[in-house]
């Protein structure tokens, strides 16, 4: 296996390992949309002194392309390769990555983001993964009749059919860290 292809089976390992995994879209995909702020080249930065990710310092390239984002990221032969693509969708305050890895499949792994401006430090794009444990506890407390959510065997949520009920329950969970983890942080380069 060559090293750009390890890297996009750890990026989606570790990605699928974080986020809420989706099985279908469903007719959300289609009203995703392109959130322009997200177009150009982004560094991955560290999200405290304690990251870890290996990616820190890599830069990573979202180009329109077919009504989607796709993520580029060069090789060592300078061509570009296609990592993953994804929609932006705006549900209550949030905004949330649909992001389908391969392009073909119906779903993928959900994110929800945030694009900060600031004079002194530019563009940045904070993205947060859902705690599990906080999430399944608010859902029997103010959504128990939703079944689109589902835990796994490793503690993570999937999403069977991104549907009208689960679009309800991401539109409603508290801006809470006991909900968000504040995860990977990127700053806009061009």
């Amino acid at each position: 296996m060559n090293r750009t292809r390890r890297i996009i089976a750890i990026v989606a390992l570790l990605t699928l390992s974080a986020c809420i995994e989706v099985k279908d879209f469903g007719a959300y995909w289609a009203k995703g949309t392109l959130d322009a702020e997200l177009a150009g080249s982004w560094k991955v930065l560290a999200v405290d002194d304690a990251d870890k990710n290996p990616h820190i310092g890599k830069v990573y390239e979202a180009v329109a392309k077919n009504g989607s984002y796709e993520v580029v990221v060069p090789d060592e032969e300078k061509h570009t390769t296609a990592i993953w693509r994804y929609r932006s969708l705006d549900a209550g305050p949030y905004h949330y990555l649909l992001n389908n890895l391969d392009g073909k499949t119906k779903g993928g792994i959900l994110m929800r983001y945030e694009v900060t401006h600031s004079l002194f430090s530019g563009t940045r794009l904070k993205v947060y993964y859902l705690e599990t444990g906080p999430l399944a506890t608010f859902m029997e407390a103010t959504h128990p009749k939703v079944r689109s959510f589902h835990r796994t065997e490793f503690g993570g949520m999937t999403i069977g059919t991104l549907d009208d009920a689960a679009f309800a329950v991401l539109s409603s969970i508290p801006a809470d860290a006991k909900y968000w983890k504040f995860a990977e942080y990127y700053k806009k380069m061009k």
